[in-house]
């Protein structure tokens, strides 16, 4: 395509992106099947082990296991050597629990395996596995999706494993969308179990001070005009003393392109108009962060005092010092916060301090379908086989044990029953362990789960005197896009989201890819100029144009472009803008913990 004239074009749509915002925004090939049905009663338990007390939540029913004929290696155990650094610790029990899964293995999937399973921290996860491809001594390992679309595109570095997951994996094919499948794909042969996404996003959820709101006579704000105005009156009001922050985010690596992205991620129709003219939109790609409008709101708050004036440089740590002190009202990050550190160290420590979490997300005012997430990847993990890999049967049957009953998951994330883990009398889970933070640890073999069994888990009652403070916050992030059982198919009750119509394309950047570092850094930098007021919004904004496409940008998108084109020519059914935004499906219902007394 010309340059000049796609610039041309970029730069005219560009200039009308903040006004079409407030007005209307503001897998490699086609399923040869439809996506397989959920379970009947898919969270409901399987027939476990040891069966779980009367009223617990049970786990996604069970597949029987496949019949086999004879032992698999019966004469020598077929070894696996696998990876999956910070999600694997290691502890002094490992070796029992391993001889519980290669046992199972041996007598419910007939195949004798001998797991190898190399640990590692998250720093230094992913070096280590480079390493070990590069002298053959791993044959399968996990990730996001970001390595292993790396690997998937490494020339002869992974295999398929279709026929063994078909096989070994009847539980995984009930509850593993196709699309996820698909998404690794080649020649139409699977090359990956995938673990897909169940929160909706990670982190841009908003909580906020209650007992603030009440000292200033507002509401619970539910459209960002209303949080800017409360944001404003805990400054004006110095709720929190001389030195009140009336908003922070855990994180300044979420401000750039995680936080308040959904009320200004273009809708579907506004995306394929965008990638007909050469504007990228993938999640962690400038076209859905540079909205003049998300800017100009980012810059206001900045300017006027309202948003953490270091949160460029501010670690958590000095995060939840100031929240801690009673200097915070308003706290964005994950959705766990209100029943997890909010509710146990903050709230614990100072009982006056009352948070609750703002749901639905908040809107642009007066304009309909706004108040919603900005949707993450749709895959959370992929574990994927090297091509000198002797025997993926055997990750494809460990996950697909571990997954169908809620014993043997228990197993691989907690321990032996009756020593580290059991059943309370009500249907809670009991962890036996020693308590945080500095808790046993037994050695655990986790790969991935699937949505129904981190549903059924997540919906267990809780421990008495461990109840948490919103009861209803899994019950809203549960159901959401990312966990369908047919990723096409929306589902009533869902969590308002919108998503980005290129979510289930596995781009390859084999030319531009040595630019997207510093494509994103550029990024980075113009946000930061902009929302700080050193630049203008709408000459700011054309500036980092000019920059983005002149520094590699323009043969980057020439990619996405015709990566999206071949994709969506061969995947016609993901043109229904429905699976991507889907408003007539959300839960709106606005709940909230009683206020403390």
């Amino acid at each position: 395509m010309s340059a000049s004239g796609n610039q041309i074009k970029r730069r005219t749509f560009l200039k009308g992106m903040g006004a079409a915002a407030g007005a209307g925004l503001a897998a490699s090939c086609a399923p040869s099947t439809p996506a397989p049905e959920a379970p009947a009663g898919a969270t409901e338990a399987p027939a476990a082990a040891t069966e779980a007390p009367a009223g617990a939540t049970q786990a996604p029913a069970a597949t029987a296991a496949p019949e086999m004929p004879a032992i698999k290696y019966g004469d020598k155990a077929c070894v696996m050597r696998y990876m999956a650094g910070g999600y694997l610790p290691e502890g002094p029990q490992e070796n029992r629990i391993k001889e519980i899964i290669e046992e199972a293995l041996r007598n419910e999937y007939g195949i004798n395996i001998d797991f190898q399973f190399e640990r590692a921290t998250y720093a230094d996860i992913e070096p280590l596995i480079t390493l070990r491809q590069q002298t053959q001594e791993v044959d399968m390992m996990m990730r996001g999706t970001t390595k292993a679309t790396e690997w998937f595109n490494t020339p002869g570095l992974v295999r398929d494993f279709d026929a063994e997951i078909r096989e070994y994996g009847p539980h995984l094919l009930t509850t593993i969308p196709e699309a996820g499948f698909d998404y690794y794909s080649r020649d139409g042969k699977w090359c990956s179990i995938v673990g897909m996404r169940l929160t909706p996003h990670d982190i841009d959820f908003l909580h906020i001070r209650r007992d603030w709101l009440d000292r200033i006579d507002r509401d619970v704000p539910y459209t960002i005009e209303e949080l800017e105005e409360c944001l404003r009156l805990f400054k004006e009001q110095n709720l929190g003393g001389d030195v009140t922050i009336p908003m922070v985010n855990e994180n300044p690596a979420w401000v750039t392109s995680a936080m308040l992205m959904g009320p200004w991620t273009p809708e579907p129709a506004v995306q394929r108009q965008m990638i007909h003219d050469g504007i990228p939109i993938s999640y962690r790609l400038p076209g859905t962060v540079m909205v003049e409008e998300r800017l100009d709101y980012f810059q206001r708050l900045i300017g006027n005092g309202l948003f953490n004036p270091e949160w460029a440089s501010w670690q958590y740590d000095q995060v939840y010092d100031a929240v801690g002190r009673g200097l915070v009202g308003c706290l964005v990050g994950g959705h766990w916060l209100t029943n997890g550190l909010l509710q146990t160290q903050v709230e614990a420590t100072d009982p006056a301090q009352d948070w609750v979490q703002i749901f639905p997300p908040p809107s642009i005012q007066d304009v309909p379908n706004t108040g919603r997430i900005g949707a993450a990847m749709p895959i959370d993990r992929v574990v994927m086989a090297c091509s000198w890999c002797e025997c993926p049967e055997a990750i494809v049957a460990l996950t697909d044990w571990q997954d169908k009953d809620m014993d043997n998951y228990n197993t691989v994330h907690y321990g032996i029953q009756g020593e580290h883990w059991d059943w309370g009398e009500g249907g809670w889970i009991v962890d036996k362990r020693s308590p945080a933070p500095e808790q046993e640890v037994i050695g655990t073999y986790d790969i991935l789960a699937t949505v129904p069994m981190q549903k059924a888990r997540a919906l267990f009652p809780p421990e008495p005197g461990k109840e948490p403070k919103d009861p209803y916050i899994l019950q809203y992030i549960n159901n959401n896009m990312h966990s369908r059982a047919n990723a096409l198919v929306p589902e009533q009750g869902e969590y308002p989201m919108v998503a980005n119509i290129d979510r289930f394309v596995p781009y390859a950047y084999t030319e531009s890819g040595k630019y997207l570092s510093d494509l994103e850094a550029l990024q980075n930098e113009y946000f930061a100029s902009i929302v700080n007021g050193e630049l203008e919004v709408v000459a700011g904004v054309q500036q980092f144009w000019d920059a983005y496409y002149g520094a590699g940008g323009e043969l980057f998108m020439q990619e996405t472009v015709d990566q999206y084109d071949a994709w969506i020519a061969a995947n016609p059914a993901y043109e229904d803008d429905e699976i991507f935004f889907a408003p007539d499906y959300w839960n709106t219902e606005r709940k909230l913990p009683p206020p403390k007394e």
